[in-house]
C-alpha cells in the first residue's frame, strides 16, 4: 500500500500540526485518523503540489504533498497469520449474515399472530418497512461486495497490526441485531 508525506499549511489554526510544523507523519489510503476528504485530495497531488481548501470536518486545510512513499515488499511469510485471520473472519462474517437470514425469513414466514389488533399493527409496521428493508439489503450487498474485495489477494501486503488486522482498516460494520416481531 503506497503511503504520502504531506504538510498541513495552515498550522496556525491547526492546533494537530502546529506544534510538529504542520508536517504530519505518512499515511495511507486505508488510515482511519483522517477525514476521507483529506485523504482524497491529498492522494490526487503531485509532489510539491498545494491543495485548494479541503473542508475535514469543521476545519479547513492546505495540503502540500510532500513525498509519496512506495510499497514495500513483504515476505508472504511475514504475514501469512494476519492474511489467514482476515480470511477467516470475512468467512465467518459472511457465514454468519447468511444464518441470520436464512433465520429472518423462517421467522416471518412462521410467524403467527393471533391477536387480531396485533395483526393489524404488525403488517402495518411490515408495509412501513418494507420500502426500508429493500434500502437496508441493498446497502448489507454492498457492503458485503466491499468486504469481499477488501480481502481480494493483493500483490503487496499490508503492514498489520499485533491483533493481525490491516493499519488503520476497520472490520467490517455489522448489521443491526434484529429481535423478533420488529
Amino acid at each position: 500500500m503506497s503511503e504520502i508525506r504531506t504538510k498541513v499549511i495552515d498550522i496556525i489554526a491547526d492546533r494537530l500540526s502546529r506544534d510538529i510544523g504542520g508536517e504530519l507523519p505518512p499515511f495511507s489510503r486505508e488510515f482511519a485518523d483522517l477525514p476521507q476528504a483529506f485523504k482524497e485530495q491529498a492522494f490526487a497531488l503531485r509532489v510539491g503540489e498545494v491543495s485548494d481548501p479541503v473542508l475535514a470536518g469543521d476545519s479547513v486545510h492546505l495540503i502540500k504533498l510532500l513525498e509519496r512513499i512506495d510499497p514495500k515488499a513483504v515476505k508472504f511469510e511475514a504475514v501469512k497469520d494476519a492474511v489467514r485471520d482476515r480470511l477467516y473472519d470475512s468467512l465467518m462474517m459472511n457465514a454468519v449474515n447468511n444464518l441470520r437470514e436464512t433465520y429472518a425469513a423462517i421467522a416471518r414466514q412462521t410467524l403467527r399472530i393471533d391477536d387480531p389488533v396485533l395483526r393489524r399493527q404488525y403488517e402495518q409496521m411490515r408495509q412501513i418497512r418494507t420500502g426500508s428493508a429493500e434500502e437496508i439489503r441493498r446497502e448489507m450487498e454492498a457492503r458485503r461486495e466491499a468486504a469481499a474485495s477488501a480481502t481480494a489477494p493483493r500483490t503487496t501486503a499490508p503492514a498489520t497490526l499485533p491483533s493481525g488486522r490491516e493499519a488503520g482498516a476497520q472490520s467490517p460494520e455489522r448489521p443491526p441485531a434484529t429481535s423478533p416481531g420488529r
